[in-house]
């Protein structure tokens, strides 16, 4: 980061785990359309979870579910699973 001069402490201000997932969801909304809600009051497997409804217009497509924070019971690593699968027929 010194050969750009930037202040990596300054930096960081930027780029919270809030900020960086707003992001993520801003941009899915502007190329695919797509919302995502918060639902407060949603059944969580620890106070960390949090789940959102995702939708494409008046379209539910589903949740998503944020399991950000590390625990000595938690597996490690990026992954993901589908908790109920749709019948494509």
């Amino acid at each position: 980061m010194a050969d750009y001069d930037v202040d990596e402490t300054g930096a960081k201000n930027y780029f919270t785990l809030e900020n960086l997932q707003q992001a993520a969801f801003d941009t899915a909304s502007r190329l695919f359309g797509l919302t995502f809600t918060k639902l407060q009051d949603a059944p969580v497997y620890h106070p960390d979870v949090q789940v959102y409804e995702v939708r494409d217009g008046q379209a539910h497509l589903g949740q998503f579910i944020t399991d950000h924070f590390a625990r000595p019971d938690k597996r490690s690593g990026a992954w993901m699973s589908s908790s109920a699968t749709r019948n494509a027929g």
